[in-house]
């Protein structure tokens, strides 16, 4: 059977028009695909100007629909790191100016008595007196520097060993470097192990760091004569200590930001306490880092209690009630 050209052409024009209406219908499915390709190509160009928008009107088709929500995924994360990045801009901003300004003042105090003491414009029967000043100036450039130098050296430090660290020893060795102040001011330091001879496995230098640090904090906000509390026990294997002050105390809308780098709680006191709101954030840092945690109670004009808890190894207490 033979096709005549009439039917030829007929079935050529038939198969044309086929072709064209399966592209149109092929267009017409693949539209919205096409539709969606070039939302999420705006959206990730406005990623890349760090616009972190959400990608919310794609349905179709799924393989889309999955995309996109990785793409949100992933926009939210980089709008976190970004927001995060610009607070710790800020926040270094604002280290360097109250640094600037902390470090300035003490230096430039001694300097003015330096100058003073070699003129000869401050007497003789009062130089001692003003020797003792500078040295005071001197040991809040110190605490400064050891506290800035420590923050740095605390975040990178991954490799300390573990020991087994004696509680009572640890406790005799923090308090041995304030015992000139603590005579000086009269105070009396309770001392309360449970149990005697307690001991846990951690790395010892940044335990000492801990308690020196909120020891340090508890002499800074009492006033000369008042006792401090230092108690250490076994709870459910973990260690705890509580160090207790009767001074200052903390108001309770302050409580949530004492452990924030730079905050101090009254920006007034910086100058008779030397405090630049670090010691406390690194002694967080440090029980983080241990896989610990630390809380504080307080009551104005009554004291308050830091208390930090660290777990410890069931076989580095031997004295310890299983």
């Amino acid at each position: 059977m033979y096709i005549n050209e009439k039917t030829g052409y007929l079935i050529v024009l038939l198969i044309l028009a086929a072709s064209v209406l399966g592209i149109c219908v092929n267009l017409l499915l693949l539209r919205p695909v096409f539709k969606s390709l070039t939302y999420i190509r705006d959206q990730t160009n406005k990623i890349a100007n760090n616009e972190f928008e959400i990608i919310d009107s794609i349905t179709f088709p799924s393989e889309l629909k999955e995309l996109s929500k990785d793409i949100n995924d992933m926009s939210k994360k980089l709008n976190r790191t970004f927001k995060s990045l610009h607070e710790s801009e800020q926040e270094k901003n604002s280290m360097i100016e109250q640094l600037s300004h902390d470090i300035k003042t003490p230096i430039t105090s001694i300097n003015t008595t330096i100058e003073a003491i070699l003129d000869g414009i401050i007497p003789k029967n009062e130089v001692r007196h003003h020797l003792n000043i500078m040295n005071h100036q001197t040991e809040r450039l110190n605490s400064l520097v050891e506290e800035l130098t420590y923050i740095t050296y605390s975040n990178s430090r991954k490799t300390d060993l573990f020991e087994n660290v004696f509680v009572d020893q640890l406790i005799i060795d923090v308090l041995s470097e304030f015992e000139v102040q603590l005579r000086k001011e009269h105070r009396e330091v309770k001392i309360n192990v449970n149990p005697n001879g307690a001991s846990i496995y951690t790395k010892k230098e940044q335990v000492y760091r801990i308690l020196f640090n909120l020891v340090n904090n508890a002499i800074k906000y009492s006033n000369d004569g008042t006792e401090i509390i230092i108690n250490a026990a076994i709870e459910e294997n973990k260690l705890r200590f509580d160090v207790t002050d009767f001074g200052k105390g903390i108001n309770s809308s302050n409580l949530e930001n004492v452990f924030q780098r730079l905050y101090r709680v009254d920006e007034s006191r910086n100058s008779t306490t030397g405090g630049h709101g670090l010691g406390l954030y690194i002694a967080k840092e440090l029980v983080e880092q241990l896989g610990g945690n630390i809380s504080v109670k307080s009551q104005e004009s009554k004291g308050s209690t830091f208390t930090f808890t660290l777990p410890i190894d069931k076989g580095a207490c031997d004295s310890c009630e299983k």
